[in-house]
């Protein structure tokens, strides 16, 4: 009943009948359940049953769907009044914060009120980070909360926060604290926020808070990337492990003073409660803590804990609140780990036990089990799977426990004694020096990870699945022959997981005005040219990666569905490798190469050559001096200017193209450096794309001065062996005052003409 009440509230994101619909189906299936009781048809009954829990579910999820959705407000619209901070702050590329903030009293100037309680995402200017709970008095412009140019992932987790707006004030003062019981739990979370890992700083105290309280926000980039990588970013999110902890701990410590069983319990309940509203909030966050109060509401009955029922419970009563929590990381990584431990670790730990010793066993199937039941999730939403995670997490999972307990011991002793607080936090300070230092090690490592496309994630479940039944395969055999009627929900609510999670976000709208974007494909490179009238150019194809190569998503992202044209720059795999993808996916008007000298090297290029008249593309030679018209951008090729001689490096033959749209010149370089390009007729330039993934280039400075862009774009992928890009090139660039954006770290890339003669970049 439970599976099925969860499907039905699941299926609430996609489809949800009307009020009416939802009622008549639960009164007609209620009745047909009846009769089947009473004519002593048990399976019928079940299954009749199982259906009015699906349709009661979706109703209900249906209709809080429809009252959690934001508000619609008429934006653009100039407003002032007061916000409360309603999250923890990001620090952005900008140096901003970034925080969820709710209205008090925000007006326009005619005098309509925004509703109260109305979510919106403030960018503010401000040196210390804005804490959860703050009034600040605000006077600015709302916007959309959603811009023309969006990628999908932002869409959705604005959605799922009921983002109405955002804003970025030209004036924000502070002006007291939240009342009411949400301006006491911020303040007490604000607080247990900074005094945990008292005497900490930098990524070491971030570590700390982040194991205790959730949330990676403070950690540096780097360290963040190399948690991610090390497959070890799950420890910074708060779990089942981290409730239980305190859940025990508190109880012993009540029964140890001589407290009665029934009040121990009860204290031990008002120590979780009080923990859970510390933590930073979010969907795994409640269903731990709701899965938590049953366990000690069960301790407190002296009843059987079935760990399958809490945790269905936990995902019910989520659901039932908020159906869209369904598509939050956090809440499906944390279901599918506590899933993952309870069918697969007994199992692995079985089957290791006389290979190795019975603990070094049980941590390995931790790890297995989890990573394993994990990898869906990961790979659907961040498209990258960990290949050290397991080896990192046999070490890490045990190490985390101890460190979030004297964290947390730490904070409560340094309420009384602050030295001794301070103490503690520095012996969990230690534990998290060593994962930093650990997670970098790994990270640094070739082949730590690999980039998936989210496509793969229901081909990994399915292999997770078949993982199951291998290893319960007695039990696997009794469920078939017994247990069809509960594997019908079962299947259905697995089926509207993967809806949600694996459906592609909608394209994103056509830029309103010519538009120059770096596609993040990995490490390579493929350019995208836009016309507001609908002409499209692809410059590079990037590297050939799986049977969906990172450009052809990249380009459904986008909404392209045709290539007036495509140039290849130079024959490197990781330029020209997603090709044959992009010919079968999308309509293409012609193929342009430079000229290409005889020799294997060249091979990649000839190949793509050929699956292109295969196709019947037309095929053309360009080089030095050929110009090309595309809607509002205009190309003018510099390089190469004829064919260069056999063995001579392919960069240096590498098409160079300045590309013009009104007042934005913008240098594409390919793989070509600073020996090549310092030889050609350049002028100033408002964009510079850096050539060979920004590769380590002495005679950068002197390109600089030359072209005194606003802008640099390096097209890279996240952790790459080659080091790109070089920390020199990167110095360089700022030194040179360029805005420098980063596909591993900002995602596409883009830039647009703005007013007044200035280019607009991608945040």
């Amino acid at each position: 009943m439970l599976t099925a009440l969860c499907l039905g509230l699941a299926a609430a994101n996609v489809w949800a009948p009307s009020p009416a619909l939802g009622a008549a189906l639960v009164a007609l299936l209620g009745a047909c359940s009846l009769v089947a009781i009473a004519r002593r048809h048990a399976s019928t009954a079940l299954a009749a049953l199982a259906l009015v829990a699906l349709a009661a579910g979706a109703s209900w999820g249906g209709a809080r769907v429809a009252a959690t959705a934001p508000p619609r407000l008429d934006l653009p619209a100039q407003v002032q009044g007061t916000v409360a901070v309603d999250g923890p702050a990001a620090r952005t590329e900008r140096g901003t914060w970034r925080a969820r903030a709710v209205a008090e009293r925000l007006r326009t100037p005619d005098g309509n009120a925004v509703v109260p309680g109305t979510r919106i995402l403030l960018e503010l200017r401000a040196r210390a980070r804005p804490e959860p709970g703050r009034v600040l008095r605000v006077r600015g412009r709302l916007r959309p909360a959603v811009g023309r140019d969006a990628p999908g992932w932002w869409r959705r987790y604005l959605a799922r926060q009921a983002i109405a707006a955002r804003m970025r004030p030209a004036a924000a003062l502070p002006a007291g604290w939240r009342g009411g019981l949400a301006g006491l739990r911020e303040r007490w979370r604000a607080w247990a926020g900074r005094h945990v890992g008292a005497g900490l700083s930098g990524d070491r105290r971030a570590v700390v808070r982040g194991m205790a309280l959730g949330g990676g926000a403070e950690l540096s980039q780097e360290a963040a990337e190399a948690f991610r990588t090390a497959g070890i970013w799950h420890l910074l999110a708060v779990s089942g492990q981290n409730v239980t902890v305190v859940a025990v701990a508190v109880l012993a410590a009540l029964v140890a003073l001589g407290l009665r069983r029934r009040t121990a319990v009860l204290g031990a309940g008002g120590a979780l409660v009080a923990y859970c509203l510390a933590c930073d909030g979010g969907a795994s966050v409640g269903r731990a803590g709701i899965a938590g109060g049953l366990g000690l509401l069960a301790e407190l009955r002296s009843a059987a804990r079935e760990r399958w029922y809490l945790l269905l419970v936990g995902l019910a009563v989520l659901l039932a609140y908020q159906p869209r929590s369904l598509a939050d990381p956090g809440l499906q990584l944390s279901f599918a780990a506590v899933a993952g431990l309870f069918v697969l670790a007994p199992p692995i730990a079985e089957a290791l036990q006389g290979w190795v010793p019975r603990r070094l066993a049980g941590l390995v199937a931790l790890a297995a089990a989890a990573g394993a039941a994990t990898a869906p999730v990961v790979v659907a939403h961040f498209e990258r799977l960990s290949l050290a995670g397991l080896a990192v997490n046999v070490v890490a999972v045990p190490l985390a426990a101890p460190i979030v307990v004297t964290a947390l011991a730490g904070l409560a002793v340094g309420a009384v004694v602050p030295a001794g607080g301070a103490g503690l936090a520095w012996l969990a300070g230690l534990g998290a020096e060593g994962l930093l230092l650990m997670a970098r090690l790994v990270s640094a490592a070739p082949g730590a990870s690999v980039a998936l496309p989210s496509s793969s994630a229901p081909a990994i479940g399915a292999g997770v699945v078949g993982l199951a039944v291998v290893l319960h395969v007695e039990a696997a055999r009794r469920l078939l022959v017994r247990g069809a009627p509960a594997l019908v929900p079962a299947a259905a609510l697995a089926l509207a997981w993967g809806l949600v999670v694996t459906r592609p976000a909608p394209p994103e709208p056509w830029p309103a005005r010519p538009e120059l974007r770096v596609l993040d494909v990995g490490q390579g490179q493929a350019l995208l040219l836009r016309d507001p009238g609908g002409a499209a150019a692809l410059i590079d194809a990037g590297p050939p990666r799986g049977s969906s190569p990172a450009v052809t998503q990249a380009l459904r992202r986008v909404g392209v569905r045709r290539l007036d044209v495509v140039a290849l720059t130079h024959p490197a795999l990781d330029h020209v490798g997603g090709l044959p993808q992009v010919l079968k996916r999308v309509e293409v008007g012609r193929l342009l190469v430079p000229p290409l000298p005889r020799g294997p090297s060249h091979a990649p290029t000839r190949r793509a050559i050929a699956a292109a008249r295969r196709r019947g593309v037309p095929v053309v030679g360009v080089r030095s001096g050929d110009r090309l018209g595309l809607g509002a951008w205009r190309l003018r090729v510099l390089w190469p200017e004829r064919r260069l001689p056999r063995g001579v490096d392919p960069n240096r033959g590498s098409l160079v193209v300045w590309a013009t749209a009104g007042h934005l010149d913008a240098l594409l370089t390919g793989d070509a450096e600073s020996p090549t390009l310092a030889a050609l007729p350049l002028q100033p330039a408002e964009v510079l794309v850096v050539g060979h993934q920004g590769s380590a280039d002495s005679g950068l400075p002197g390109l600089l001065e030359t072209l005194r862009p606003a802008a640099g774009l390096i097209s890279v992928g996240a952790g790459n062996r080659y080091g790109h890009p070089a920390p020199s090139t990167v110095a360089a660039l700022r030194r040179a005052g360029v805005t420098v954006r980063r596909t591993d770290r900002h995602g596409d890339l883009w830039v647009r003409p703005a007013g007044e003669g200035g280019v607009e970049v991608s945040r």
